[in-house]
C-alpha cells in the first residue's frame, strides 16, 4: 500500500534572487510580485491554478480591468493547458514538499514504534493508552481529588 500524501508545509521556499529577476522584468513589479506570489501559494494551499479570469483575479486580489492587463505580463511565465495554469518548477518543489513531509512522518512513525515497542501506534489514543497502562502498573491515578474552596 503506497503512503497517502499529506499535507506539506505551508512554508514556501523561494529563491530570492530567481524570484527578483523574473519579477523585475515583468511590467509593474510590484504588482506582478504578489500577484505571482498569490498564485504560488494558491497553488500550495488549494491546487491547481484555474485558466478563468474571474476566479484569477479573484486569487490576485485585482479587479477584472487589473487582472486583463497583469495576464499579459504573467501568462508567458506559465504553461497553459487542460484549463490550469502550470509551472513545472512549482510542481517540482510541491512534490518535493510532499516527499519531505512523508519522509518526516515516516521516521516519526519508526521512532514512535520503537520508543512504545510496538504498545502503541504513537497516536494521542495510542499515548493516552501507554499512560493509563504505566498509571495502573505504579498506582498513580490520572485524577486527583480536588480540595473544596
Amino acid at each position: 500500500m503506497a503512503a497517502t500524501k499529506i499535507t506539506p508545509s505551508l512554508r514556501l521556499m523561494l529563491d530570492i534572487p530567481a524570484w527578483q529577476a523574473e519579477v523585475m522584468a515583468l511590467p509593474a513589479p510590484a504588482i506582478a510580485c504578489g500577484s505571482l506570489l498569490l498564485l504560488k501559494m494558491h497553488l500550495w494551499r488549494i491546487g491547481p491554478i484555474p485558466d478563468d479570469d474571474v476566479a484569477l483575479a479573484r486569487i490576485t486580489a485585482t479587479s477584472p480591468a487589473e487582472w486583463k492587463k497583469l495576464r499579459k505580463a504573467l501568462e508567458p511565465l506559465f504553461i497553459v493547458k487542460y484549463g490550469e495554469w502550470q509551472r513545472e518548477d512549482w510542481n517540482n518543489e510541491l512534490e518535493a514538499a510532499y516527499e519531505a513531509v512523508n519522509k518526516a512522518r515516516q521516521k516519526s512513525q519508526k521512532g514512535h514504534a520503537a520508543r512504545w515497542g510496538g504498545r502503541a501506534s504513537g497516536t494521542a489514543s495510542g499515548i493516552a493508552r501507554a499512560c493509563q497502562q504505566a498509571c495502573l502498573i505504579t498506582g498513580h491515578t490520572s485524577r486527583t481529588a480536588r480540595k473544596p474552596l
